[in-house]
This record gives C-alpha cells, sequence and structure tokens, in this order.
C-alpha cells in the first residue's frame, strides 16, 4: 500500500530490514476514534500487519477505549483469499482482566475456547468457506467485504462469527454466526490523516460505511451511525499513520 504523492502524511519507507523468509512484507497504522462533529476522542487501534510469503496474512492489533473503558489485544491470521484461520483475544473491562480466547477453523467448523473468570467456555460453530471473524478491532473491518463480487454488484449477504460489541460479560469473546449485508456505493480517492488513497467505498448492515484501500484492503474510513445510546452519534475511525516495512528476497 502506498500513499499518494501530495497525500498529508505520506508513507514512510522502513526498508532495510533483516530479511525473514516467512514475511513478504509488513505494515504498521494507527487508527482514531472520534465522535463526528464535536471531534470528541474516544480510544484509538495501533496495528501491525505481515504479509507472509504464502500470501496468508496476520495482524496484531491493540485497541484501549475510553468511551467503554474495554481493552483488547487481538491477533487474526486468514488465508491468502481472507478465510480466518485461527486468532487469539485477551480481553480486559473496567480494570480487570475478563477472559482470554484461542479461536481455529478446522473445515466447516469454527472452534473456540475461552478462559474466563469463572471457568473454561468451550463452543463449536457450523461456518460456510467463505466467512469472516469480527473480534472488534477495526483495521481488518475491512474483511467483511473481502469475498464481495464486483462483477455482481448490488447487496450482497456474507457471513461473519461476531463477538459481543459491549463487551462487559465473561463471555463477550464468544461469538455468534451471522448475516452481513454489504454493498459498493463506488469507488473514491480518500485523503485521510495517513494519507490519499484509491479506495472502495462500501456500505455494511446499513448503519456502517467502510473505505478500504484497494492494494491491501484494509480500513482507510470507517463511519459508524450508532443508535444504542440516549442521544445518536455518529463515530469516526479514521486511519492516521501509517509505515511499511518490506522484507524477504
Amino acid at each position: 500500500m502506498e500513499a499518494k504523492s501530495g497525500a498529508s502524511a505520506p508513507l514512510r519507507d522502513m526498508r532495510g530490514a533483516e530479511s525473514n523468509p516467512n514475511i513478504a512484507r509488513e505494515l504498521t497504522g494507527k487508527i482514531s476514534f472520534r465522535v463526528l462533529g464535536s471531534n470528541e476522542y474516544r480510544g484509538e487501534e495501533d496495528w501491525r500487519l505481515t504479509v507472509h510469503t504464502d500470501g496468508s496474512r496476520t495482524i496484531r492489533m491493540t485497541n484501549p477505549l475510553k468511551a467503554t473503558q474495554i481493552l483488547r489485544d487481538v491477533v487474526l491470521r486468514v488465508d491468502r483469499n481472507y478465510r480466518p484461520l485461527h486468532a487469539h483475544v485477551s480481553h480486559w473491562y473496567q480494570g480487570r482482566h475478563r477472559g482470554a480466547g484461542f479461536y481455529w477453523t478446522e473445515g466447516s467448523y469454527l472452534h473456540a475456547v475461552v478462559s474466563a473468570p469463572n471457568g473454561t467456555l468451550r463452543q463449536t460453530v457450523a461456518v460456510p468457506g467463505k466467512f469472516s471473524i469480527g473480534s472488534r478491532p477495526q483495521a481488518p473491518f475491512a474483511w467483511h467485504a473481502a469475498y464481495y463480487d464486483f462483477e455482481k454488484r448490488g447487496v450482497q449477504v456474507g457471513t461473519a462469527y461476531v463477538m459481543d460489541r459491549p463487551g462487559d460479560s465473561v463471555g463477550s469473546i464468544l461469538g455468534e454466526v451471522v448475516p452481513v449485508e454489504v454493498e459498493l456505493i463506488g469507488e473514491d480517492e480518500l485523503t485521510v490523516g495517513a494519507g490519499t488513497f484509491d479506495t472502495w467505498h462500501f456500505r455494511i448492515a446499513k448503519d456502517l460505511e467502510l473505505w478500504v484501500d484497494k492494494k491491501e484492503f484494509i480500513t482507510v474510513k470507517l463511519v459508524s451511525y450508532e443508535y444504542e445510546y440516549e442521544k445518536p452519534e455518529v463515530l469516526l475511525f479514521e486511519l492516521v499513520e501509517l509505515n511499511a516495512k518490506m522484507l524477504g528476497s
């Protein structure tokens, strides 16, 4: 992924590191979380994406959220077609560690084991060949649209394993399989804090608008229309920092 010339914060080059046969390239970034309009700070997310030489991807994320008093450390690995292979989540809420989970796919099933304060929780759910995982960090939110058929266009229904959004229960990092509507709105050249990008503009489930970098398929911008609060809010997630490191021969 590269920012275009004239970007407000051009992509910084991190070449020159020792080569590694497991890594084709790496990206690191930061996503800010604010209330649209008031610009109130709500939190941020730091992520590191490794693209492996076999085409699979591993992303590691930490997102301390001021508004919800939640901290999640997440590792997610997908194959070259973005199908989840395995994930790990460590979950904190209001100063207490509420659990850690490991997730892995075997054929048509996703398995999960969660160690929580009140014991061990286990889960097995059926998943289709094409599905995504919603563990709440925003960088891989773009992967919910990874199976979109650009030739067919229109509203398309995918499948996602989604974890509990409030995150205040010990079982909140167990999820459920749900349908996800994805619609391509258009193609935009979008400038954010990290630079200017060629993006796909999607609508997700009617209350989310998502801009995805065409080259690396990561989240550049996400606008979420929130109706759960006493006063509805519009939340803005924006890529504000981006670095690239090229490894391997």
